[in-house]
Parts: C-alpha cells; structure tokens; sequence
C-alpha cells in the first residue's frame, strides 16, 4: 500500500553469443537504454580498457538524470572493470551470505557499495532457477534497489534514490569507507523504513581487525529516525565479557568500540572468538533485534 508500480524493465543485448563485446557496443547500449527513458541502468559486464566513446556515453546518461550502476569485477585486483572504475558509476562488489567480502571481488578506494554476490539465486531458462555467483550478480540487486526507493517515492530522482541507498549501508569492513565494502553492503530494509520516525534499530554492524594498532574495532549503527543514548556493548573474548558504553548516536550515525588484541593469546590460542551483543536502555523497544548480535573468529593474519 502506498508504493508505486514498480518501473518497467527494459533488456539490451551488448554481447555475442559468448558473451563477449566490445567498448563501442556496450556505449551504445547506454545510449540507447537512455534515449528509451531508463533512469536506471544496470551493466553486469567489465573489462580493463577504456575509451573516449564509453566516457562520453556515460556522460550521456549522467546528463540526463539517469543513473549506472555496474558490476566491480571478479579477479581479485586491487582496481575496478570499466565501467565501474568510471567515478560517475555506482560500482558494486560482491558478498557473501555472512556479510564478507567474496575473494574474488575487486577492491579499489572508488568502490561505492557491496551486495550479495555469493550463491544469488536467479531466473535462468526453461522456467528454471540457479545460483549464481560473481559481483554481475551483485550490481542488479543494487541497480533494483534503487528502482525501489523511486517507486515508493516517485518524486526522487535516480541520483536522489542512490544517496538514500549510500546513507543507508551496513558498514563492513573498516570502520567508514573502504576499498574492500565501499560505503558498506546494501541495506534496502533501513532504506525503504528511513522515513518512520518511530523505528528504533540499533544494531552491532561489524568486527574489524586493526592490524596497524593490534586492536579489534566493533561498528556500532543507529539504524533508526531518532537519536539513542544509553546504549551498551557486551563484548565476550573467549569466554570473558567486558561492558561498554556506547556513546549517543544521531540517526544514522555510526560509532566505534574498540578492544586490544593480546598478540601473545592470539599466538598460543591459535584464534580468538568475539561475541558482541548490544543492549538497548529499559523502555526502548528495539524494532530488530536480530541484527543486535554478532561473533567473529581472529586467527593471526598472515603476514
């Protein structure tokens, strides 16, 4: 009730048979995605070479409101595929069902976002249904999301429905953006609710080890439409908990508890369990807690 029809889906062929093409086909096939009113257009294909023709079809695009979201690329390098690696494109990596970085997903400080990536399950021929793996699935779940946020509110625009998407990530990773998660993994859930200014969601978002400073960072996310203090952070090293206060935290704002790591524990344990549960002060009902516990395992990083 209340959402719009969801907007039309529109499918241009840019490949062979093999599935392979070129930068001039795949130009135009953003032009013409454009021209045949596609505000979002999704491209579940990359390579490592670009040109002046992609550059200005991008701009094309841009220019009219409309916006690209693109697949990072599956071979593990610290840079994006073209178009992704384009700054003017939402590029997307891939994550698993636990939230962490597939291996073979790109990395590059220009990553805008994370989604699934990992065993997606999808249409496929003859009415059947596989799972996929690979950041080409990842990019359509984001592309598709952004058409959500439009449809339940149609007087944004692509770019406007795109930010509400970036503010509203689960932070992954290290704490802020980062090469590995971009602005975190996609949280269509937090984005379709931003406007309830009843929902209170707190939640642990993610364990972070801070090689540099031998220490664990524990992300804290305040999900919700209104500020929350009095927040606590039960932190169980092997079995030992140890509170802490987690400072007031605006809506959608993100905070930090961090732990030192006992290298020589690490060393003679082999690896360190962490479970982290949040609680909520006596009178705040927290919408979801499900997203109010976490565990990890550190085993010493390779070096």
């Amino acid at each position: 009730p209340g959402v719009a029809p969801a907007a039309n889906l529109l499918g241009i062929r840019v490949t062979d048979n093999d599935g392979l093409g070129d930068i001039f086909t795949v130009a135009q096939g953003i032009v013409a995605a454009v021209d045949a009113g596609a505000r979002v257009i999704n491209i579940s294909l990359g390579g490592y070479a670009t040109g002046n023709v992609l550059s200005a079809a991008i701009a094309y695009a841009v220019d009219r409101g409309a916006v690209i979201v693109a697949a990072a690329g599956n071979d593990q390098l610290a840079q994006l595929a073209w178009p992704a690696a384009d700054s003017r494109v939402v590029s997307v990596g891939a994550v698993d069902a636990a939230g962490q970085q597939v291996s073979f997903s790109n990395s590059d400080a220009q990553l805008a976002i994370s989604a699934p990536g990992y065993g997606v399950q999808t249409a496929w021929l003859d009415q059947r249904r596989v799972y996929v793996d690979g950041t080409s699935a990842s990019s359509p779940l984001v592309a598709g999301a952004i058409a959500a946020v439009m449809s339940a509110n149609p007087a944004l625009t692509a770019r406007q429905a795109w930010d509400v998407i970036a503010a509203s990530t689960s932070d992954a990773g290290a704490p802020g953006p980062d090469a590995d998660y971009g602005r975190g993994i996609l949280n269509l859930g937090w984005a379709m609710s931003r406007n309830d200014p009843a929902r209170v969601d707190p939640a642990v978002s993610a364990h972070h080890y801070d090689d540099a400073r031998s220490r664990m960072d524990f992300i804290v996310q305040n999900r919700g439409a209104q500020s929350l203090s009095g927040l606590t952070l039960d932190v169980d090293t092997n079995g030992f908990t140890t509170t802490y206060r987690v400072p007031t935290l605006a809506a959608g704002a993100s905070g930090v508890i961090t732990a030192s790591v006992d290298q020589k524990t690490l060393s003679a344990t082999g690896s360190i369990k962490y479970i982290t549960t949040l609680n909520a002060p006596i009178g705040i009902v927290d919408q979801d807690p499900s997203n109010n516990l976490k565990i990890s395992r550190l085993t010493p990083p390779k070096k």
